[in-house]
């Protein structure tokens, strides 16, 4: 037997896609009321309040501060002394935490 020719035809194909879409949006207003970006908030009825206006007496105002200034200056103290070496950092924290929030 006698081989006169011979022929191989070979054939490839190869597709690739690859798609990647990142969307981002900032979206900023002025004002006490945010606008309605998205458009799925119910108009509010007539009758609704537009706000709530919370207002403090000058003594409740006048303990609010002394409150403020009295965990400051714990908070000051604490920080100018040195731990004790025998106590745990996270126990002492959450002292001090407890005791600024009790008095």
């Amino acid at each position: 037997m006698r081989i006169s020719d011979a022929g191989v035809t070979l054939a490839s194909i190869h597709n690739h896609h690859e798609e990647h879409i990142e969307e981002e949006s900032l979206r900023f207003w002025a004002g006490n009321e945010r606008p309605d970006f998205e458009g799925d908030r119910q108009p509010a009825p007539a009758d609704a309040p537009a706000a709530v206006i919370v207002t403090l007496s000058s003594e409740a105002l006048n303990r609010a501060q002394q409150k403020l200034a009295a965990s400051t200056n714990l908070l000051a103290e604490t920080a100018a002394s040195p731990p004790e070496s025998s106590e745990d950092p996270e126990l002492r924290a959450i002292r001090l935490i407890l005791e600024a929030l009790t008095g």
